[in-house]
């Protein structure tokens, strides 16, 4: 086993990756047997299986290795465990958690940004919706429908007990009345003759 510092993994460097069945690491020199055997096949990284620990943690070795493990207490239960030797296996655990959270924290950044684009664009497409189909019942002479989608082109909320008056004050209670009144109150606005501005030169003033 090396002691000198050593690079991460890369398409340059060859690690070698290995598995052993153990049966058990209960065994007194077990674990400093199977170090052993690492630093003389020169294994970086050892599955084993068989172990039968039941409990989860990590363990240094005073050869240097160490071994990461995960099991219960249920019977039957085959504990999983990695036996790595030097530091370079724990580096790259460390630089791959790190690389995942931040590839993680870009992705969610990148699909937040696409909702929002999507939302925005959804709405302008609504919103454009409905001013045409806003503009073809005016032509229409649906006044109802109008005035409900100028409603929710304007953003407010319909309301059903909303007061409805005669030009004269008198309140409309009926429906039918009521929307005979948006209709001629829609047709007096829309159909208003455009406003004149009359112009005076300089010579015409006395």
């Amino acid at each position: 086993m090396t002691r000198r510092p050593m690079e991460l993994f890369s398409t340059k460097l060859t690690t070698r990756i290995g598995t052993w069945n153990v049966r058990t690491l209960y065994q007194s020199g077990k674990c400093a047997q199977v170090a052993k055997e690492m630093d003389r096949y020169k294994i970086e990284i050892l599955g084993l299986s068989e172990v039968r620990w039941n409990t989860s943690g990590m363990t240094n070795l005073n050869t240097g290795h160490t071994i990461i493990y995960s099991g219960n207490t249920k019977q039957n239960n085959h504990t999983k465990r990695e036996l790595k030797n030097g530091e370079k296996p724990k580096k790259s655990l460390k630089c791959h958690h790190k690389t995942t959270k931040r590839q993680t924290q870009d992705l969610y950044i990148e699909k937040d940004k696409e909702v929002k684009k999507n939302c925005k664009q959804d709405k302008r497409n609504y919103v454009e919706q409905l001013a045409q189909e806003a503009e073809i019942a005016c032509s229409k002479g649906d006044m109802k429908y109008l005035y409900n989608t100028t409603k929710q082109l304007s953003g407010r909320r319909s309301n059903s007990n909303a007061t409805v008056k005669e030009k004269n004050g008198n309140v409309i209670t009926k429906i039918e009345e009521q929307l005979k009144r948006w209709k001629y109150h829609f047709e007096e606005v829309l159909n208003r003759p455009p406003q004149q501005t009359h112009l005076t030169s300089k010579g015409d003033r006395s």
